[in-house]
């Protein structure tokens, strides 16, 4: 970034906008094989206060800088740096969803798997939240309804892993 502000030119910012996208598709291109490969390996995440607080950190931080950039690449007239802003906003959201994962992966855990497929229930840790209780009950139905079966465990170290037994094709 710092390279494409330092000249001027549509040709310098056409530049620096296809390295962005670039670098887009080589960080897709790693997440796609890090999901396949940690996917592959049964790996069950543990859930980690230090992983939630520097998650939560990182999103903050990815908002701010997302504004920053964005504020800046309006008062120079700089499509790229606006366009690293939006990106980087996008980073932001991806740090929430991982939170959310991580918050919730810490929060399921053993004590209420005898009762997740039940109707209208909420775990011991929902403390008052919104929801009809009906997502997973659904889902039991629903695979019951196919012959199939659908089975929730509590690997060691926290967690829940939902598993739904398939016909082999």
């Amino acid at each position: 970034m710092i390279w494409e502000l330092s000249g001027t030119g549509e040709d310098r910012q056409r530049q620096g906008l296809r390295l962005i996208g670039y670098a887009f598709a080589a960080l897709a291109l790693y997440l796609l094989v890090q999901s396949t490969l940690v996917l592959a390996a049964g790996f069950r995440p543990r859930h980690s206060p230090a992983g939630i607080i520097w998650t939560a950190v990182t999103a903050v931080a990815m908002f701010a800088l997302a504004v920053g950039k964005a504020r800046t690449g309006r008062a120079l007239g700089n499509p790229v740096l606006r366009t690293e802003g939006r990106v980087t906003a996008i980073d932001g959201i991806l740090a929430v969803a991982v939170l959310a994962g991580l918050v919730l992966n810490a929060a399921a855990g053993a004590a209420d798997l005898p009762r997740v497929f039940e109707r209208v229930w909420h775990g011991s840790s929902a403390n008052g939240r919104y929801g009809t209780g009906t997502g997973l009950a659904v889902v039991a139905g629903l695979a019951v309804a196919h012959g199939r079966i659908v089975t929730a465990a509590s690997p060691p170290g926290g967690g829940a892993v939902f598993t739904l037994a398939l016909p082999a094709a």
